[in-house]
Order: C-alpha cells, then structure tokens, then sequence
C-alpha cells in the first residue's frame, strides 16, 4: 500500500512491454474486459503520435494514461457516432492532444496520482498543442475523473448519453458498469485551452 504522503513516492515512466499485462489487468478491472488489448498498447509504443506514461510504486504498476497528438480527422474518430457535433464545435482547430484513457488502481485511489499524470500529460501534450480534449466516462455510482479533470482547469462542454453503444457492439467489449455490449454509459466532452 502506498504511504499517506501522497503521489511524491510515485515514477512516472513511459509505457514499455514490460507494463503491459499489470496495465491490462487494470484496464479490464476498471472499464470492462477488452476495452484495451495488446494490439492497442503495442500502438503506444510504435506510433510516435501517441503516448502512455504508468505510474509506479515500488515497481507495481499503480496507474497510467494514454495521451495522442492528433489532427481533426483523428478526433473525429474518436467521436464515434457524433462526429458531426465535434466537427462544428472545433471548426476552428486544427491539430489536438487527447487525454484519451487515465485508471488509478483502487488501492491507490485519493493519494494523488491520478492528479500526477494528468498534470504531466498536460505538460506533455501542451509542447505542440493548443488545446487538449478528453472524453470522460459517467461512472454514476463511483469517483469519476472529471473531478480531476475540472481540478486541472478542464471545462465540461457536452454530455452525450449512451457515447459508447455502437462501438462496444461492434468491438464486443464488456462494461464494467453494463456488462455485456451494449454499453449505455454517457460520456463528458472536456476541453481545456492552453
């Protein structure tokens, strides 16, 4: 268990193969089974566009985040079904970072480490970009990371119900909230201007 002196014991490393089944499991505890996979995570590290930082305590793998530099047309695809509203919203942008994906183990949870990765992805992502996007998942019931997000001067812009249906039916993902496909989970448009 970590110290109650918060995040300051905590490393932050890049994400390396070595990580990969600790950041699995977690992914699978904590948004439902297949939501990341190893073909995704092997993108992190071959794809100079995207980046992923764990964080470690003792050498456990307490945490990550997944960032990317992407154009408009990238972030259309992340939009899923409602491309045409994010198309209008950010008409005039060219080019975004994405705070994609953060999970906080549960035992690590309130000690600061969410808040840790967030900063740096932030620090990371505003060398090249002028504005960072995230779209964050209505967990109802639980801590959910828009209380990260606004803390770390995000502003929520949309909210859109049942974000992930489609795509959860159509990569057969299981929820941790819905169970199996379709995921009705709403989802928060954040951004935040550097």
């Amino acid at each position: 268990m970590i110290p109650d002196s918060s995040a300051s014991s905590i490393q932050i490393v890049e994400l390396s193969s070595q990580h990969f089944n600790s950041i699995l499991t977690l992914s699978d505890e904590l948004f439902g089974n297949g939501f990341l996979n190893t073909n995704s995570l092997n993108e992190y590290l071959a794809n100079p566009q995207k980046m992923a930082l764990v964080a470690q305590y003792d050498n456990l793998v307490c945490g990550f985040i997944l960032l990317e530099h992407c154009t408009k047309n990238s972030l259309l695809n992340l939009a899923l079904e409602e491309k045409d509203w994010f198309n209008n919203y950010f008409s005039a942008k060219d080019s975004f970072g994405i705070l994609k994906t953060i999970a906080v183990n549960s035992q690590f949870k309130n000690k600061g480490i969410g808040s840790k990765l967030t900063t740096i992805g932030i620090e990371t992502l505003s060398k090249t970009c002028s504005s960072i996007v995230s779209i964050c998942w209505d967990k109802k019931s639980s801590t959910s990371f828009n209380i990260v997000l606004e803390k770390s001067g995000f502003t929520k812009i949309k909210t859109f119900n049942a974000f992930w249906k489609n795509d959860s039916l159509l990569n057969n993902y299981f929820c941790e909230i819905c169970g199996a496909p379709p995921c009705l989970c709403n989802a928060f448009i954040y951004t935040i201007v550097l």
